[in-house]
Order: structure tokens, then sequence, then C-alpha cells
């Protein structure tokens, strides 16, 4: 579920997901985005329970990127 939210951040940046451990804004853009889809879910009876805080744990840092150059 992570990857709905952090892929597009990361393809509009052109940066690895580790992006998102070095600035902030884009972390909490990340997990804002995360509870917007779980409030989508809900409102079409589907409910997954997934605590957007516990699901990303620490910043990333990785250098793993969706983007192919």
């Amino acid at each position: 579920m992570r990857s709905l939210n952090t892929s597009p951040i990361c393809a509009l940046v052109a940066q690895s997901i580790g992006v998102l451990g070095r600035h902030p804004e884009l972390f909490a853009l990340a997990k804002g985005l995360m509870r917007e889809r779980l409030a989508v879910c809900a409102a079409h009876g589907i409910h997954i329970d997934v605590d957007p805080d516990h699901a990303y744990g620490a910043r990333p840092s990785s250098t793993h990127t969706m983007i192919d150059d």
C-alpha cells in the first residue's frame, strides 16, 4: 500500500524513495495520501486496518527508485 503513495511523489521529483526521508514535507504528504486512500476505501465500504504512521515507521532512506533511467 505504501507504493501507491510514494511512487507518484518520487516520480514527480525524479528521486529515489530516500527523498521522503530527506524532506519531512514529502514524508508527511505520503502519509497524507495514504490517509486519503484509506478514507476513499472506507467510503466504499472497504475497511483496511492500516495506520499510516505505523505503516511508514521511520523515514525512508533507501536508494530504491521506480524511475527507469
